[in-house]
């Protein structure tokens, strides 16, 4: 059984203008750094086997400020790579909201699937064999993740049970980390929203 402890990356520019990432990217801001900076200070040298991340570049690098501190290298995953938004990428939320285009989408739960985009059902395939293959190379191990929101949802909320519909309370706090167990073929939450 592996121990998987997933984050999301930090704080990027684009956050902080409220636009829609996807598989887009933009760099970390000033507090993002300091945030990822003191992640790895929290979680210790010596804690994890390995670090893995998403390979968009907000993803590599905050687990490159990670694993600097905790000497290990990074690990590119593409299996965890965020959910793509398509056409929306690069847009506001405000602004998708105004047009009347989001709430339809975000009444879809799981088949929620921005145009030109991925349903997030398929995001969840493919993270969900992303993180047992992670399991299956690190048997008995400690394994940090670095992801996005979409991804630790989609698996959490998974797990959960959820529907992943809007009047669903939140689940997950912002700036935590959480853990999974990886056993075979099977994933299972072990804690959730761990203070960083």
């Amino acid at each position: 059984m592996t121990s998987l402890a997933l984050i999301r990356h930090a704080h990027t520019e684009w956050n902080a203008q409220g636009r829609i990432q996807g598989q887009s990217d933009s760099p970390l801001t000033a507090q993002g750094r300091a945030w990822a900076k003191q992640c790895a200070r929290t979680l210790g040298v010596g804690e994890f086997q390995a670090v893995y991340a998403s390979p968009l570049g907000r993803a590599m690098a905050t687990a490159g400020i990670i694993g600097e501190k905790l000497g290990l290298a990074v690990s590119p995953q593409p299996g965890l790579m965020e959910q793509a938004f398509g056409a929306w990428e690069g847009k506001t939320v405000q602004e998708l909201r105004e047009s009347g285009l989001l709430q339809p989408q975000m009444a879809l739960g799981w088949a929620f699937e921005p145009p030109g985009g991925e349903s997030r059902q398929a995001l969840l395939a493919r993270v969900w064999e992303s993180l047992l293959a992670l399991g299956r190379g690190h048997p008995r191990g400690k394994v940090l993740v670095v992801a996005h929101e979409g991804v630790l949802r989609a698996v959490c909320y998974a797990l959960l049970g959820r529907d992943y519909l809007p009047g669903e309370p939140k689940v997950l706090e912002p700036r935590t980390l959480h853990w999974l167990r990886a056993d075979g073929v099977c994933l299972r939450i072990e804690a959730l929203n761990q203070p960083l």
